[in-house]
């Protein structure tokens, strides 16, 4: 966020880290980095209810993170708080998952429950422990090293009898049979720690033991390599992709990993399937927490297997999103979406609230800090100026005007990308705006949609985008266009947008539907007064050229195209001219019935959005491609002398190629010139031209 906000705090002291930490967490709490550096001071500080406090804090933004419960477990457990882990774990295996989280947690069952004090009884309840956590975890490639912890704890186990050899050797079995069907990263040393113990219990019955899982464990084994294509590029380490920083790379690799599994190449029931990749998806998140895409997939996934994810555990799913990304567009507006199909407009509105409130926030820092900016840019240009002004004394200098400031704010390169993002993000805003009006307007009506005209009006990022989709709202639910028309002249007026094209041509559009003819040629007359931006003027008399040429008459049309190019003599003539012809006002761009450039002017590559750039523009493209063509005729003509001068007497090679069908050759030309012999070919001239000349001249 932004950077003028923390200088307008008191500044800390220098020795002070935790505190300029929570200064920059309290400026942006989903900055996982600083949270993680904020943690390690204050535990160093051994602190314990600052500790807790901050781990409470950071969970309430990170509630699914693993990585940090089990930093919140292991602290309690350094200091020997069973209760508290206890409600730890009872909290944080309903909201994360992940071998190590679970490894975790076998390892506090193993230090509560001493086997020298409890006995059997607390060997089962280990059994017990591995035996959830294989059941939840044991499906990750990366859970072979829970399965060797398993393994090793039976192999530990010494039965005080001979009676209890069996039961033992059957558990192990057990455990090494269901891990050896599982696509494991250490499969392979988990088949030798199989085959090795049967040989040494039984070579007899080791045969046959191992020939029934052999089966399964190759397909396993294939299995895993097949995936190693997605795993052996996802990173699955704790580092956290910080926010702002998009890995295409990573995210690719894990949506190709949930696809592959969607296969289910496995070959498990719907149940376990659906459980493997939610699990998967889990995972995913873990480390693209800033990635909406993967967070929207994973909810969809949800709606779609309704059978088994409820529409409570979907929407509490995205609000969990929403915490680490509260202005991901498509996370709300699937929420919103749910609640809008529940009849929820509680939640809807505290939704779409919370999302405008936190981009309307964005727009002010924006604003902070484009006033610092001009504070430097405009103390800068002072100095700058009394350096060079001998007798520039400070107070007594003339004062600068608003207009050179304008200049000098306009130089700037810092205040100019500012108010580019500002501009940028002014647009989202408003159509954030309209978005929720609409929403309101079918959920409960016009009355519901108003009062959000009403606030968006109060926005400083407000666009002219609102004016015109209120409008537009207002005329499908009274056709009458009364209203329609006041709020298009609300936004027209002085306060608001008297000088933005883009509305004044909505406007006229507007106007020439509901063919009121009268008001389009006042408004029109009005603009032309404005100091309306040049790309809009050029298109608003491009419009009205239309609009006389279909329902005017052709002395108003003449009087138009004379006025454009007495504005825009740099202009050219037959671009305006080409515009009354065209038809090109559908949905769906077609090149040809823009009858003069396609038929005369050749333009005929055009696409859809050509019909937004000028006639200038087009005709710089097509200058290039003159251009081109010339370069490739002079290829030609060079392959060609040489040809001649070669004096080759083989049937020479064409030197004209097929054109293609952005130059201006058409096919009837190029045929002629590939049938045409190579002038090699012909020998000497048979007519003599001099002759000829001479004869003409002694001619009286």
């Amino acid at each position: 966020m932004s950077s003028s906000v923390a200088s307008r705090r008191p500044k800390r002291l220098a020795t002070d880290v935790i505190g300029q930490l929570e200064d920059q967490l309290k400026v942006n709490d989903r900055d996982i980095g600083s949270w993680l550096t904020l943690i390690q001071h204050v535990i160093a500080k051994d602190k314990t209810e600052q500790v807790r406090a901050i781990y409470e804090q950071c969970l309430k933004i990170f509630p699914f993170l693993e990585r940090i419960w089990i930093g919140y477990i292991q602290y309690e457990l350094n200091r020997g708080e069973f209760d508290k882990v206890e409600e730890l774990f009872k909290r944080c295996l309903f909201q994360s998952t992940g071998v190590a989280l679970w490894q975790c947690y076998v390892g506090y069952i193993r230090r509560k429950n001493n086997l020298i004090t409890g006995g059997e009884e607390a060997r089962r309840v280990i059994f017990q422990a591995y035996d959830l956590a294989v059941s939840k975890v044991g499906q990750d490639p990366l859970s072979g090293s829970l399965w060797e912890e398993y393994i090793q704890f039976i192999d530990d186990w010494k039965p005080g009898s001979s009676w209890d050899e069996q039961p033992k050797f059957d558990l192990k079995r057990k455990v090494l049979k269901r891990a050896l069907t599982i696509p494991l990263g250490n499969l392979e040393k988990l088949w030798t720690i199989y085959t090795t113990f049967e040989n040494d219990l039984n070579v007899t019955t080791a045969r046959k033991f191992i020939a029934d899982i052999s089966g399964a464990y190759m397909n396993a084994r294939s299995l895993y390599k097949e995936s190693s294509k997605f795993l052996d590029t996802i990173d699955r380490s704790d580092d956290i992709i910080p926010e702002g920083v998009y890995s295409p790379q990573q995210l690719k690799a894990w949506k190709g990993w949930i696809s592959w599994e969607k296969l289910n190449r496995l070959e498990l029931d719907n149940t376990q399937l659906l459980e493997r990749i939610d699990y998967i998806y889990q995972q995913a998140i873990q480390k693209l927490i800033f990635h909406p895409e993967i967070w929207f997939d994973m909810a969809d996934y949800y709606k779609q297997n309704p059978q088994y994810f409820s529409s409570t555990k979907l929407q509490d799913l995205l609000r969990v999103s929403l915490l680490v990304n509260p202005g991901a567009f498509s996370l709300n507006f699937k929420l919103i979406d749910l609640y809008e199909l529940d009849d929820n407009s509680a939640q809807l509105t505290k939704t779409f609230d919370s999302l405008l409130e936190f981009l309307n926030h964005n727009y002010s820092q924006l604003l902070e800090q484009e006033e610092d900016l001009k504070a430097i840019a405009l103390e800068d240009y002072i100095n700058l100026k009394q350096s060079q002004d001998e007798d520039g004394d400070g107070p007594d200098a003339k004062p600068i005007s608003e207009e050179e400031k304008e200049s000098i704010y306009k130089a700037n390169p810092g205040i100019k990308a500012i108010r580019l993002q500002m501009q940028k993000l002014s647009k989202t805003v408003s159509l954030t705006y309209c978005t929720y009006m609409h929403t309101l307007k079918r959920m409960r009506g016009i009355e519901a949609a108003r009062p959000i005209f009403k606030a968006s009006r109060a926005s400083k990022a407000k666009t002219h985008h609102i004016f015109t989709e209120a409008a537009l709202m207002e005329y499908r639910h009274e056709p009458t266009k009364k209203i329609a028309l006041k709020v298009f002249e609300l936004g027209l007026r002085p306060s608001n947008f008297p000088n933005d094209g883009e509305l004044i041509y909505k406007y006229l559009q507007f106007l020439m539907r509901t063919q009121d003819d009268i008001n389009v040629r006042t408004v029109f007359e009005t603009t032309l007064k404005k100091p309306i931006e040049q790309e809009w003027m050029q298109k608003l008399f491009k419009l009205m050229v239309r609009f006389e040429s279909s329902t005017g008459s052709l002395e108003s049309v003449v009087r138009l195209e004379e006025k454009y190019r007495e504005l825009f003599p740099e202009e050219d003539a037959i671009g305006l001219f080409a515009d009354r012809y065209s038809f090109n006002e559908s949905a769906i761009f077609d090149p040809e019935v823009d009858l003069i450039r396609y038929n005369d002017l050749k333009l005929r590559n055009l696409t859809g959005s050509e019909g937004k750039r000028s006639f200038a523009q087009i005709e710089e493209e097509r200058e290039g491609l003159n251009n081109a063509e010339k370069k490739e005729n002079e290829s030609r003509k060079k392959q060609h002398v040489e040809s001649e001068d070669a004096g080759n007497d083989a049937e020479p090679q064409s030197a004209v190629k097929p054109v293609s069908q952005g130059e201006f050759v058409t096919d009837e030309i190029y045929n002629l010139l590939r049938v045409l012999p190579n002038s090699a070919s012909i020998g000497e001239p048979l007519f003599n031209s001099s002759k000829l000349i001479a004869l003409l001249k002694g001619l009286e």
